[in-house]
């Protein structure tokens, strides 16, 4: 039996070769099929990935509220077309670097616009415009990207204003300096004025005096608000400090620095009726990856102040999720 069953089972073996060639091919066939399948579906993926961070950037950040005329703002309101105004007649002047006319030219047309808020505020606002120039002065910082550098300074020229119910005189108040850069963001300038324009109307009800603080001085190391809060007499009753930037070309605007404390954020989640933040660019701020410094800096380290850095981050927010 054992000399008749090998001789079969050999026989059975061999007997089947196309089978098992065709049974090898057919699997063979079945993983390029799946390997094919699978290669669509990634591709599939990437792009619904890619279309939803869209979907949401889109909603976010380019869906806006509608421009407000002034007759539709009202005397307390914020009117965008207003502010654009105020954007045209700065972007005409050009480019505003330190000591050149251009800048005096923007500095005038700030004077202006606040010598108006003036004149027209409500009787029972006090406002107080001061075109401030300081004198020499040295500004050291700690940290970020003059960190280790000694700049010196001279002759910068602020406008400042100072808004404050008439019924809080004689008493020391809380005060929050916005600080735009009148030297080179025509925006965060314009909105600053319009802003100013309706706090005027209704500073009154406040508990507390407001400082709209525009400043030159910025981009050459800081020096704009390092002279101001070290010899402005203002700067020292200043509580929270509020600094606006410009990380881009246009969006919606944000906080992206913020503290010591969490009373000012809570404040402006609880206030701004679209509320937002991005804990992830104080991150990369404080890190020192980014080589770069604002406003901010100065009133936290220098002031000990508590604050907020807001910005608008088109194109900020566009490279993140390009490099997603």
């Amino acid at each position: 039996m054992r000399k008749l069953l090998a001789p079969t089972l050999n026989q059975s073996q061999s007997a089947w070769p196309e089978l098992e060639k065709g049974r090898s091919s057919s699997s063979s066939g079945g993983g390029t099929s799946t390997t094919r399948r699978s290669g669509t579906a990634w591709l599939l993926t990437f792009f619904a990935t890619l279309y939803s961070y869209y979907a949401v950037y889109n909603y976010q950040f380019e869906s806006l509220p509608a421009p407000l005329t002034a007759e539709q703002a009202g005397d307390r309101g914020f009117s965008e077309v207003e502010a654009l105004k105020h954007v045209a007649a700065l972007s005409q002047l050009g480019p505003r670097p330190v000591g050149s006319q251009s800048l005096d030219r923007a500095l005038q047309c700030v004077l202006s616009a606040a010598e108006e808020i003036k004149e027209t505020a409500d009787p029972e606002v006090g406002v107080e415009v001061d075109a401030f120039r300081a004198e020499s002065g040295a500004n050291r910082l700690g940290s970020g990207a003059f960190e280790g550098k000694t700049l010196v300074y001279s002759d910068l020229v602020h406008i400042i204003l100072r808004i404050t119910p008439k019924n809080k005189y004689g008493s020391l108040p809380t005060l929050i300096p916005f600080s735009p850069r009148a030297g080179d963001s025509s925006s965060d300038v314009s909105v600053m004025l319009e802003l100013a324009r309706g706090v005027s109307q209704q500073a009154s009800e406040f508990k507390n005096s407001v400082i709209f603080l525009f400043n030159t001085g910025e981009e050459e190391g800081l020096n704009g608000a390092h002279s101001f809060v070290t010899q402005h007499p203002w700067s020292d009753t200043i509580r929270l400090a509020v600094d606006l930037e410009a990380l881009g070309i246009g969006g919606k605007s944000g906080i992206f620095q913020a503290g010591p404390g969490s009373w000012g954020v809570e404040k402006f989640a609880s206030a701004a009726k679209y509320p937002f933040g991005n804990v992830i660019a104080q991150d990369i701020f404080s890190s020192g990856v980014i080589k770069s410094a604002t406003d901010f800096q100065v009133y936290n380290e220098v002031s000990g102040l508590s604050g907020l850095d807001l910005a608008y981050t088109k194109v900020f927010l566009f490279c993140l999720f390009i490099s997603l």
